[in-house]
């Protein structure tokens, strides 16, 4: 993926009934809380048939899904018990690994492919998620795209 790809990208998901097959999928999902990043992170999965991306904190699952309804392999990595995933259970391609996001699962290191896609969503620090980035770094593929949220709204 290159910048103007990914630009390309972000437009089209400002007005996604031009290009989502899945986009009511994904506001049904969301309900509230639909954001056109919901819309760019289904189109990044779609972007490469077989995509692989990780979610970091998964919180209710609608990072994943999108990711999902972009035909993705998905694991999403979140240290809380009490996250309402329910909704993605037992769905073949969505793997959650309930633990740190740091050190890197053991799990995803053996999967042995390279990430299309990292979500990092965790403590929402500046310094937690330069961490993730590094720790994860070595396993992205040429052309991922890093998606970093609310990095720093712990920090006010």
């Amino acid at each position: 993926m290159n910048l103007q790809r990914l630009l390309e990208l972000v437009e089209i998901a400002l007005r996604p009934a031009q290009a989502i097959p899945s986009e009511r999928a994904i506001r049904q999902f969301c309900g509230d809380y639909c954001s056109p990043y919901y819309f760019l992170m289904c189109l990044l999965a779609m972007e490469k048939e077989n995509s692989f991306c990780v979610e970091l904190g998964v919180e209710t699952g609608s990072g994943s899904f999108a990711f999902l309804e972009g035909g993705a392999t998905v694991i999403g990595v979140d240290n809380d018990q009490t996250k309402k995933v329910e909704r993605l259970a037992g769905h073949e391609r969505f793997t959650l690994i309930t633990a740190s996001s740091l050190p890197v699962p053991s799990e995803i290191v053996a999967r042995n492919r390279k990430i299309d896609v990292l979500m990092v969503d965790t403590e929402h620090t500046h310094a937690q998620a330069r961490e993730e980035f590094n720790a994860y770094k070595p396993y992205l593929a040429d052309g991922a795209v890093v998606l970093f949220d609310d990095t720093n709204a712990a920090e006010g």
